[in-house]
């Protein structure tokens, strides 16, 4: 009988993340552990030795700036094969969540994201005109 390993998923809190398994990503962390993952919660400061102890980071939507050491940590741990998802809101690094406003939701994730050719902008795709999909930001591309 062949043996899968457990793979581990990380939820970052330390950054006063908006989403995370408690709140807004329960079904997503309750369905991921039906698929035999392991499920972990990171509430201290982001260092290599909490990272790579998981197969998948994931930061869901921060709202606190990273410090230049845990940049450091996760451009290490992105070195050695680790995986890192990033979700914010449709403001990118600054503004609002739903009804709450967060003026100082000034994250600095894009610094991390620009050196892999990525960035997060504050734009977002929506639909004028009906369609079958509820929500207007829902597109199909």
């Amino acid at each position: 009988m062949i043996k899968t390993q457990v793979k581990n998923i990380l939820f970052n809190l330390s950054k006063d993340e908006s989403h995370h398994p408690k709140n807004k990503y329960k079904k997503l962390s309750r369905h991921l552990q039906r698929k035999n993952y392991k499920i972990r919660q990171n509430k201290d400061e982001i260092q290599l030795e909490v990272l790579e102890s998981a197969d998948l980071v994931i930061f869901g939507c921060p709202r606190a700036p990273f410090t230049s050491s845990e940049f450091n940590a996760m451009k290490e741990f992105v070195a050695v094969g680790g995986s890192i998802a990033f979700f914010l809101s449709d403001t990118g690094e600054t503004g609002s969540i739903g009804r709450e406003h967060y003026n100082s939701m000034l994250t600095n994730v894009n610094y991390f994201l620009e050196e892999y050719g990525m960035s997060v902008s504050s734009d977002c795709v929506i639909r004028t005109s009906y369609y079958k999909y509820r929500h207007p930001k829902h597109v199909y591309i």
